[in-house]
């Protein structure tokens, strides 16, 4: 952030320089420096994927807000609120998550735990973490709680820009 403030200054400064082509070098200076920092954050998210480090919570907001949207259909329960609601399917460390709310018919909460009830399946109740850590069940983000689809024995399958969302067996 402080890089775009800089590239901000370098920019306005540029601009209103007296001299011949100086607002020509803010400018590019300006947008070299934010470039700059783009790159730099795009490094460090590829060198902590290396290293096999966690995803911190910064990279999780990132994920879930650029992730694609899909318009969610079910044929073995009702999706909330209704069906072809378009909900985001995030990947993080290779599984997908899904908003909880999807199965709000289906779904009780007290405190932080959560109990599943899809029809013709055994109740499965878990517990809801304050934040995404790799292979995290359920986990909230901001206002929203997004769960882990194998673990309530589910599969996405995505086909024509729909994803259907059915048994894993």
């Amino acid at each position: 952030m402080i890089y775009v403030i800089i590239g901000v200054i370098v920019i306005v400064i540029g601009l209103s320089s007296e001299l011949p082509l100086g607002w020509v070098a803010g400018l590019s200076g300006g947008v070299i420096i934010i470039i700059l920092q783009r790159i730099l954050v795009i490094i460090r998210g590829i060198h902590h994927k290396l290293l096999g480090l966690p995803l911190t919570q910064s990279q999780v907001e990132t994920l879930i807000k650029h992730t694609r949207k899909y318009p969610m259909m079910s044929s073995q329960f009702e999706v909330h609120p209704w069906e072809k609601t378009v909900y985001p399917h995030v990947q993080l460390d290779g599984y997908t998550y899904v908003r909880a709310l999807a199965f709000y018919k289906y779904l009780s909460q007290t405190g932080t735990r959560y109990r599943f009830e899809l029809p013709n399946r055994e109740p499965i109740e878990l517990e809801c973490a304050d934040a995404y850590y790799p292979q995290v069940s359920l986990f909230e983000h901001g206002d929203m709680a997004f769960v882990r689809v194998d673990s309530l024995g589910l599969q996405i399958d995505i086909r024509g820009g729909v994803a259907y969302i059915e048994d894993s067996g």
